[in-house]
């Protein structure tokens, strides 16, 4: 208690004289205080009286708790509310300056003292009266040192004297709220939070003040003490006042004493920090109560007398202090530092003029999701939503200051998200009496859950489902609520407030037993909680159920009841629609062809329903099976894995499903083969089978047969496919000895992926034949693994379906390369002579009679040129045949060379030769082309028998309208002996 100790150097004059103007000043404001006194008058029915006093003192219960419950929240908030000072001769009116801030911000603290680990004061701000209980600061100082650093202590209520700083007499209920201080791991001390309760008592007594009946409202701390003003002014002490209610309030959490004294309703459960309340009526209701006793008041003055005395000499000693305490500004200092970074809610301080942040602590960083560092140097503004920003800004104008002032923004984080705080800005003055504030301190408390529910309660209000009623019995008075008339459909004017308005709105069908069970109710049999229909002025019917509590005399008389009606009307439809799938379950029960057991576990299980199904495959009747164990049914033996897994679906309620599952059924020769399904239901599960043994049979001859089948598509020459809708489902394994590739490689994947791109199109037009039923075969060209083209013979049908539709494509490929090549050969030779590699007779006559047939007008004129060549006998008789073929062979080859890629070259047969050329205007340039080629073929050539210049004697002629071929040709060879008569090698032409 170091704040009260006497000073070592004595008391100056000059506060002896302070204090004693303080006293007077304080005392004159405690002589004009009046004494409250109130006159209690009952009720003339002292059963009313009980139910009416029963709500007063639940609502004022209630608002006691919801008072004590934001007082507690707030002082845990505000022990945590710190500043930092900056680093200047000033700190010490830094921390009063911050400390002084919190009192504005927090009108229900009186007090912040500070205190070092030694248990001396170190500092003490004061809004109001200080302790009147030294003993509890005592223990409350001795509580903080023994805190760790996140302690938190909360003193029980007490009601201390004191004289405020008007000089009237007051009396607050006060608690203490203490944190421990550190630096670092160093304990530096403890601060204590002084908070009255002084709005939760005034609040108590204008809650509990007045009718009915007068009664009189008590608020006790946990040793009996009176709190609230209103009734501490009579009864300082309930305990000692009234011992035998005290003795049954410690039995029980909630009741009722009726004595001489009065008529008590007492209420502990719900309060918080060891409070109670207490309603208290007078013996008669038609007689008024005492006034308060006058040696109370007179020692009630006294003592805010002495608590005046006490208050003005403390101020006194503190101002006379405050020098001494200037030397310790460096403790408090880091003592400060501790008390920011300990904070529960988010605190900076800021410049002033900028808003910057000098310093934050955890809390803020966590709030905002930033790091210190991050926060550091920007200014606050920056953080607030996009959508409050302007009205934060202008918070930072003078003009807009006022300290203390709470404000709510939403606040962004760096993920993109937002939350709600309430801010409170502070600045605290600089040095001079006049000069501009030194420091901002910024705090922001998180209310996103509180934003929350906030507006799920608003939501909740606004739809207003649920109607409240009270109805008068004796008087026959009935009141509703607004959501009452919306529940039946009512206005004011159309409601009576009476049992019989009430009774008309309910349907004609139901009346007569929502009657029967209010008068059930009245008489005490059972409570009233019936549901019922009502029918609306549209002529709508709306399902209501209700409840209600009913208030009864000492004779057992109902005197009221007080309920609530809400409707149902969409659970009744689904209560209905859920009757009806439940018939339309138990029809399709039994109209199941497969058999369906509902099993219940209990010791094992036990089949608990059965479909006629099941009854008849189990030879069984449904009555038999019921009850039944289904081990009895299904031998462990032999279906031990079964079982076990169906008391894991009961169990686990994972769900089984088994296709083609062995099934021993008791007395059975042979395993039956099920499809079973088991699905958890409650408090057991379904199962259902069907039997496969058929499908189980067919199943292993059909892969019996896949397997002949396989084995035969393996080892055959060609390659086995399938198809379905254009693609490979499946393929051979001699597809690797063909091609190279892997079975993988082509399944599911469509054979013109591997096509040569010419020979698609024969491939798609074979799948259309195959899908209009009919086989077809096809040659085509595709791309081993290598990427070189291999020719394939495919040879494909109808895969047919089991309804004997085509549902694919079934066929055998195999490489025909050497085929292709054979036969190429055998074309070749066909079409061309052997010797010159020339056109054979038959082909160039073929060439040109179709180039005849095709030969239209804008393609010019077809000129023949019939050429011989020139002692040729000659040649093979002076350089052998081998020489005279030698010659042909260059004529050929310097034929080819001088004609274009469109003119034809050929061997007649012997010597003589046919070129045929396309697009000549005229006979002369057929001419001409003629004396080219004659000019370019008499070229000496080197044989091995000698040298020969080779000649030819040409004959040219034009292709006449609607003239055949072989006149054509004639003509051509006419012009030729023509030639040769002129003494060969030369050219002549005929029109």
């Amino acid at each position: 208690m170091g704040w009260l100790r006497w000073p070592r150097r004595g008391i100056h004059r000059g506060t002896l004289g302070q204090a004693l103007r303080l006293f007077l000043l304080m005392g004159g404001a405690i002589t004009v205080v009046l004494l409250p006194m109130v006159l209690l008058y009952g009720h003339s029915r002292r059963e009313t009286l009980l139910a009416r006093l029963t709500a007063a003192q639940e609502g004022a219960s209630l608002q006691v708790e919801q008072i004590l419950q934001e007082v507690q929240a707030d002082t845990a908030t505000s022990a945590l509310l710190s500043a930092e000072i900056g680093r200047n001769s000033e700190r010490r009116r830094q921390l009063q300056a911050l400390f002084s801030a919190q009192l504005q911000v927090h009108e229900r603290y009186g007090a912040i003292l500070v205190f070092n680990p030694a248990g001396q004061s170190q500092l003490s701000i004061w809004r109001r009266g200080a302790p009147a209980d030294p003993a509890t600061l005592r223990v409350a100082l001795n509580r903080g040192l023994m805190l760790d650093r996140e302690g938190f202590w909360l003193s029980p209520v007490y009601w201390p004297r004191q004289i405020s700083s008007s000089g009237k007499t007051g009396a607050d209920p006060v608690l203490l709220a203490v944190r421990p201080l550190f630096s670092g791991n160093q304990r530096r001390g403890v601060v204590v939070y002084v908070t009255s309760l002084e709005r939760v008592v005034k609040n108590f007594d204008v809650g509990t003040s007045g009718s009915p009946a007068q009664q009189r409202g008590y608020l006790l701390n946990d040793r009996g003490q009176v709190l609230n003003p209103g009734a501490a002014a009579a009864t300082p002490n309930f305990a000692q006042r009234f011992p035998g209610v005290w003795r049954q309030m410690q039995g029980q959490s909630r009741g009722v004493v009726r004595n001489s004294q009065g008529l008590f309703i007492f209420d502990t459960r719900r309060q918080q920090l060891g409070l109670a309340v207490v309603l208290q009526a007078p013996p008669g209701a038609h007689s008024a109560g005492a006034l308060l006793a006058s040696p109370v008041g007179v020692v009630l003055v006294a003592a805010l007398y002495l608590l005046a005395v006490a208050f003005s000499l403390t101020i006194a000693l503190s101002q006379q202090r405050l020098d001494a305490l200037r030397e310790e500004e460096h403790q408090l200092a880091d003592q400060l530092q501790a008390v920011l970074r300990s904070a529960g809610i988010g605190t900076g301080l800021c410049e002033p003029a900028t808003g910057n942040f000098r310093s934050v602590n955890g809390a803020l960083s966590q709030l905002l999701g930033r790091s210190e560092s991050a926060l550091l140097g920007r200014s606050w503004v920056e953080f607030v939503h996009p959508g409050d920003r302007d009205a934060a800004e202008r918070l930072e104008d003078p003009p807009h200051h006022r300290d203390g002032e709470r404000r709510r923004f939403r606040f962004s984080r760096p993920d993109g998200t937002s939350v709600w705080g309430d801010l409170v800005l502070t600045w605290t003055p600089g040095s001079g009496p006049a000069s501009a504030a030194d420091t901002m301190i910024l705090q922001i408390a998180d209310v996103s859950e509180l934003v929350e529910k906030s507006a799920y309660l608003e939501a909740a209000a606004e739809a207003g489902i649920v109607g409240v009623w009270d109805w008068d019995v004796d008087r026959d008075v009935l009141t509703w609520d607004p959501v009452m008339y919306k529940l039946y459909g009512l206005t004011g004017d159309q409601f009576a407030g009476a049992y019989n308005a009430w009774a008309n709105a309910v349907h004609p069908d139901d009346r007569h037993y929502a009657e029967s069970e209010i008068q059930a109710a009245v008489r005490g049999l059972r409570p009233y909680q019936p549901r019922f229909r009502v029918v609306w002025p549209d002529g709508s019917i709306h399902h209501l159920q209700a409840r209600s509590r009913t208030t009864y005399a000492a004779d057992g008389k109902a005197l009221r009841m007080i309920g609530v009606n809400y409707d149902i009307t969409d659970q009744v439809q689904r209560e209905l629609e859920i009757d009806q799938q439940r018939g339309l379950l138990a029809a399709t029960l039994n109209a199941l062809v497969d058999p369906q057991l509902f099993l219940t576990l209990t010791d094992q299980l036990r089949i608990s329903e059965a479909n006629p199904a099941a009854a008849s495959w189990l030879g069984h009747s449904s009555d038999q099976l019921i009850g039944m164990p289904l081990a009895e049914l299904l031998p462990p033996s032999a279906n031990r894995l079964l079982l076990a897994e169906l008391v894991g679906v009961a169990r686990e309620g994972q769900a089984l499903i088994a296709d083609d599952r062995p099934l021993q059924l008791a007395g059975a020769c042979e395993p039956l083969h099920v499809d079973l399904r088991a699905v958890w239901v409650r408090d057991g599960l379904a199962l259902s089978f069907r039997d496969v043994s058929d499908r189980h049979h067919a199943s292993q001859q059909l892969a019996a047969s896949e397997q002949r089948f396989r084995l035969l598509a393996e080892n055959v020459s060609d390659v086995v496919f399938l198809c379905e809708a254009g693609t490979i489902v499946w393929i051979a394994p001699g597809l690797r000895r063909l091609l190279g590739w892997g079975q993988e490689e082509w399944q599911g994947q469509r054979l013109q992926n591997f096509c040569h791109p010419d020979d698609t199109e024969q491939w798609l037009t074979l799948l259309q034949q195959v899908e209009q039923g009919r086989s077809a075969s096809v040659r085509l060209r595709v791309h081993d693994s290598d990427r070189c083209w291999r020719w394939l013979e495919i040879h494909a049908g109808p895969h047919p379906n089991a309804e004997g539709g085509v549902m694919g494509l079934a066929g055998a490929l195999q490489v025909v390369d050497e085929e292709v090549a054979a036969e190429a050969e055998l074309d070749h030779r066909a079409r061309f002579d052997s010797l010159t590699g020339l056109f054979n007779r038959q082909e160039i006559l073929e060439q040109l009679q179709s180039l005849s047939l095709r030969r239209r007008m804008a393609d010019g004129n077809l000129a023949v040129l019939f050429c011989d060549v020139d002692h040729f006998k000659e040649i093979n008789d002076h350089h052998g045949h081998t020489g005279g073929d030698a010659v042909l062979e260059a004529l050929a080859q310097r034929l080819r060379d001088t004609t274009r890629s469109g003119d034809l070259v050929g061997r007649l047969g012997g010597d003589e030769l046919l070129v045929v050329i396309q697009g000549v205007r005229s006979l002369a340039e057929a001419k001409v082309f003629a004396a080219k080629i004659h000019r370019t073929v008499a070229v000496p050539m080197s044989l091995p028998t000698g040298v020969v210049t080779p000649t030819l004697s040409i004959g040219v002629t034009l292709l006449k309208p609607g003239e055949s071929t072989d006149v054509l040709v004639a003509r051509a060879d006419e012009a030729m002996y023509a030639a040769m008569q002129e003494g060969r090698n030369r050219v002549v032409a005929i029109g």
